[in-house]
């Protein structure tokens, strides 16, 4: 007893009481000031975890110094035994020191074993095994009571959520209108997460009351159905806080599946798009009903929201993404923004206030490139297109957009490539397969090609088009019994009144499928057979060129069908129609159209369309990019 309470005064002699209290008060306040910064600047969850590990290692290493050295008038100097001190004594002090030290130690260590163990226990997903596939579903956020009928600010977080994931280049984000569908489902979670080809499936809800919001949310292994992370969130109900939510949420979901955020991600996925949320939640009805849209009058209608919403904020970039793609849809090509007390715009001139406004946004980018198409400068497009997917790589449009250029301008390989992304991102949008299935075609992949237009045609997805690419793909194959069963079928029900939309370039969808029809007869040998839907085509005063050019290919008459290529204006060789007719020719034996001299005069006027060289390559490359289909 007498030793124990000798080492006690020794402690205290040598300040080692004191230098506790102090040590443990500076280190709170670092942990304290730490948390704040990590939050603020999005760091990683590694970084506060090290720097605790350090405050609790840096502990017994100041006992330690403070044990044997002391601060005098002279400097920093061992510390030296009391004079009533023996040898016995220091000796037993210095002993009982060492022992609480190796002690402090061990329970440091032992914790931290502890603690490592229990997260690995809890977050298996996440830490047991190497995360490889980072596909992600966000579902639609429900309201607190169940609900079917969303919030309008459930909607507006959960497109919000969507966007911010989107940009982080290791994660694969199904777009919205894919997981819309999936709405107040009875599927269980692996359903859908085999519906969407993901792995990981994202639920939340949302509860507003009054002033706060309180926004709950975790991320599920389907397979298993167990959280791998779960997280809630209740601040006040204004922009600000309910935007650094959801950069929290989207931070923390990153982190669970062990991506590591560039300095640009992190930004973009912890930013606020507008400081009002009545504005953004206007956006996100007129961004959904605009994809939606199957007349004008919902075209107007989703216009009035993105009107709405840049009244509440004039300076919102993704507002006037919407409206320049909005504008150049076709149909409203005069809008005016008169009651916003704004000057008239252009899809171009929106596209640019966007891009002005917010530079490093995807959807910005990704307007401005569709600017470009419409003005048929292709090089600029590209460029643009490419930005956004560097910025958002799960941006569905830009990759579709890409490809369509690709396939129109004789890069198949390359149009492939963007639009198997898309399928990826948003296979449940009525675009998703429209070029894909040709792609396939053209690359020689006729057996896929047929896949996935039959896979199109059964969602009720584009169903014409659909039929359109079988019929080629059937074509491809030699099926022609089965391809001219298809066409028939189609002008049965275009005789008897059923309503076909225009298919490309102004032709109607029927006069497609005759000039199908008499390629597939030709095909066959049955010449006769084959001219009798050649003569139905001539027979009508509005058919287009491209059916007329393609069924005279078809019979070999080479003139003619130069003839009616030659017809088609310049702009419309940016059209899918009489780009690929033309390129590829995988409807008809093209071999003898492609033999004559006028073949590559038409190809290189279609790459002029585009702002190209004569030779299909881009302007700035000085190494020629053959492009003139296969």
């Amino acid at each position: 007893m007498k030793k124990l309470k000798s080492f006690f005064k020794e402690l205290k002699r040598r300040n080692i009481y004191r230098v506790a209290v102090v040590y443990g008060i500076t280190g709170w306040v670092i942990v304290q000031i730490a948390s704040i910064a990590a939050n603020t600047f999005g760091a990683p969850p590694w970084v506060m975890k090290m720097i605790i590990t350090l405050i609790l290692l840096g502990f017994p290493i100041a006992m330690v110094l403070t044990w044997a050295f002391e601060v005098t008038p002279e400097g920093v100097r061992k510390t030296k035994p009391t004079e009533n001190e023996t040898g016995d004594i220091n000796t037993s002090s210095e002993l009982y020191f060492w022992i609480g030290i190796s002690v402090m130690v061990a329970l440091l260590f032992g914790g931290w074993w502890y603690l490592t163990m229990e997260t690995s226990t809890n977050t298996k997903s996440a830490i047991s095994q190497n995360i490889t596939d980072r596909s992600i579903a966000v579902l639609p956020l429900k309201s607190v009571s169940g609900s079917d009928d969303p919030l309008p600010l459930a909607e507006g977080l959960h497109d919000d959520l969507l966007t911010r994931l989107a940009n982080v280049g290791d994660l694969k984000i199904i777009s919205r209108t894919s997981v819309e569908k999936f709405r107040g489902t009875e599927l269980t979670l692996p359903a859908i997460a085999d519906s969407l080809g993901v792995k990981w499936i994202v639920e939340g809800n949302v509860q507003k009351d009054r002033n706060k919001v309180e926004i709950n949310a975790k991320l599920i292994d389907p397979s298993t159905d167990t959280p791998n992370w779960t997280g809630t969130y209740q601040r006040d109900l204004n922009a600000e806080d309910v935007f650094a939510i959801q950069g929290a949420i989207a931070r923390e979901i990153a982190s669970a599946l062990q991506v590591q955020l560039s300095l640009g991600e992190q930004k973009r996925i912890t930013g606020a798009p507008t400081q009002n949320l009545e504005a953004y939640q206007l956006y996100v009805k007129g961004r959904q009903l605009f994809h939606q849209a199957s007349n004008r009058e919902e075209q107007l209608t989703a216009i009035s929201y993105y009107k709405k919403s840049l009244r509440r904020d004039s300076t919102f970039a993704l507002a006037w993404t919407g409206l320049a793609d909005a504008i150049g849809a076709g149909l409203f090509e005069n809008f005016s923004l008169d009651s916003l007390n704004l000057p008239d715009v252009t899809q171009r001139e929106a596209a640019q206030r966007a891009l002005k406004l917010a530079p490093n946004l995807a959807e910005a980018h990704t307007s401005m490139g569709i600017v470009y198409l419409e003005e048929g400068n292709g090089s600029a497009a590209v460029k643009e297109l490419k930005k956004a997917t560097t910025l958002k790589p799960s941006y569905w449009e830009a990759h579709n957009r890409l490809g369509e250029f690709y396939l129109k301008t004789g890069r198949p390989e390359k149009a492939l490539t963007h639009l198997k992304i898309v399928e990826e991102l948003n296979p449940q949008h009525r675009r998703a397969r429209h070029f894909l299935y040709d792609a396939y075609l053209i690359t020689g992949q006729a057996e896929e090609s047929l896949e996935i237009a039959r896979q199109q045609k059964s969602l009720g997805l584009e169903k014409m088009m659909a039929i359109g690419g079988e019929i080629r793909a059937l074509y491809v194959l030699g099926k022609y019994e089965q391809a001219l069963q298809l066409g028939r079928q189609q002008l049965e029900s275009a005789d008897s009144g059923a309503h076909f939309l225009t298919f490309v370039a102004g032709s109607r969808f029927d006069d497609y499928i005759r000039s199908y029809l008499v390629s597939i007869l030709a095909a066959k040998g049955d010449t006769a057979e084959a001219k009798k839907y050649l003569h139905q085509l001539k027979a009508k005063s509005n058919a287009s060129a491209v059916p007329l050019a393609i069924g005279y290919a078809s019979l070999d008459k080479i003139d003619k069908a130069i003839e009616n290529f030659q017809k088609v204006p310049s702009s419309h060789w940016r059209r899918i129609g009489p780009s690929a007719d033309l390129r590829y020719g995988h409807v008809y034996n093209s071999t003898p159209l492609k033999s004559d001299p006028r073949y590559r005069e038409l190809i290189q006027e279609a790459n002029r369309a585009w702002g190209l060289k004569p030779d299909g390559s881009f302007p700035e490359e000085h190494k020629t990019e053959t492009s003139n289909g296969n």
